[in-house]
């Protein structure tokens, strides 16, 4: 993660025509910029901290959760580790 300022020499070109990921405006004249596998990934830092309260609070939600609801490789549903038959199974 880096802080791409206007004057960049690696990044400067890419900057002026760069949109947020978050908000899709454009990011010129500063930006927040991840980078992997060759992609990036530019955001405005109020957009940055917006989308990392929101990533944060999904984590918490998944980690409270006491069972999940989730399918195997055949399409069986399972909450929990337990099989839930889908409605055309049961005659429901």
């Amino acid at each position: 993660m880096s802080v791409i300022k206007p004057d960049s020499e690696m990044y400067g070109e890419e900057l002026r025509e760069a949109e947020c990921f978050y908000c899709y405006k454009r990011v010129w004249p500063l930006a927040v910029l991840w980078s992997s596998n060759g992609y990036h990934l530019w955001m405005h830092a109020k957009c940055v901290k917006s989308l990392a309260v929101r990533m944060f609070r999904d984590v918490h939600e998944v980690e409270c959760m006491p069972k999940r609801l989730f399918w195997d490789t055949s399409g069986r549903s399972y909450y929990g580790g337990e099989y839930v038959p889908r409605v055309e199974e049961n005659g429901r």
